[in-house]
């Protein structure tokens, strides 16, 4: 299947894709800091869980639902900032994927995960390359402006009088 190269299917596809992505990040920052932080018996460990699932996968799947919401009204700044949460995931999984290699034990189910991770946060970043038109230049969410004179001279003379 290739990406449509019409910027509103691709924004939709981006839309959908967002949010899934958000969604599945924040549930998955919820089931580490929990599961892995808070229960987790080694009392050593478990700053280090509940900071990792806060900051790697929680707080930026909740950006990305807020970047999606927005994203829905045709906000630009929503739409640049999910291209920068979905670089920072891709960073993110870019490095757990290496962290997979050398740490022991090498498990397939973490590296298959990690690589299909870092592929979708790649397939994310080129439908919100591509949407960038759709957003940019859309007059019927962003009312046009006309220009108004203030008469700031004609003020300034009735001061003086």
């Amino acid at each position: 299947m290739t990406l449509a190269r019409d910027p509103e299917q691709t924004l939709l596809t981006a839309q959908r894709s967002l949010r899934l992505l958000g969604i599945i990040s924040a549930l998955f920052g919820i089931v580490l800091i929990v599961a892995f932080g808070y229960f987790n018996r080694l009392q050593r460990f478990r700053p280090y869980f509940i900071g990792m699932g806060f900051l790697v996968w929680f707080l930026p799947g909740v950006l990305m639902i807020t970047c999606w919401w927005y994203l829905n009204r045709r906000n630009r700044i929503a739409l640049r900032m999910a291209i920068i949460l979905c670089a920072i995931q891709m960073i993110f999984a870019a490095i757990l994927s290496a962290l997979n290699f050398l740490l022991t034990p090498i498990s397939i189910l973490p590296i298959v995960m990690t690589l299909l991770w870092t592929l979708a946060t790649m397939q994310l970043l080129v439908q919100l390359h591509r949407a960038r038109p759709a957003v940019d230049f859309d007059a019927e969410h962003h009312a046009g402006f006309e220009a108004q004179v203030i008469p700031l001279a004609s003020r300034a003379l009735e001061r003086e009088k």
